[in-house]
């Protein structure tokens, strides 16, 4: 119900897949990941990295792809990854497997971006509750979708 507030609807199947005949399952990889915190402090992505393993199994629930995933995921995880979609992938540069290239430009020149997107997320007077992968979510997004109002 929670991503229904991103604009996301699971398809009915997968919905009965999660929270019945495999909640178990998906409960255990989502204690996996551990508590939610700033991607910038992962040191790096290792393929076998408990969020890729979950990611792995959401998408191979009945009609759910990398949006659905990624929002699934994100809901409980908001600070450790950023949701996939075609407008954000796009003008980020990266593809399906983007949590890696953002996790290192977030942490580059002594984690300049991170620090900027603190900055912006103060500016626009957000609570601290809107993680800064949300920041740059909704400015890519907004790029992608609408450039001559991003300045």
């Amino acid at each position: 119900m929670a991503v229904t507030f991103l604009s996301v609807r699971v398809p009915p199947v997968a919905v009965h897949v999660l929270l019945d005949e495999r909640r178990s399952d998906f409960s255990e990889l989502v204690e996996k990941i551990g508590p939610d915190h700033d991607l910038v402090d992962e040191a790096t992505i290792p393929s076998d990295w408990p969020a890729w393993a979950l990611d792995k199994e959401l998408m191979c629930l009945p009609d759910v792809g990398p949006t659905i995933a990624g929002k699934l995921i994100a809901r409980k995880h908001p600070r450790l990854v950023l949701v996939y979609d075609s407008v954000v992938s796009k003008v980020l540069g990266t593809k399906k497997s983007h949590w890696e290239p953002i996790r290192a430009t977030l942490g580059e020149n002594n984690d300049a971006l991170h620090n900027r997107l603190l900055r912006l997320r103060k500016q626009a007077g957000l609570p601290d509750k809107v993680s800064v992968l949300g920041v740059l979510d909704v400015t890519a997004w907004m790029e992608g979708t609408h450039p001559d109002t991003v300045a």
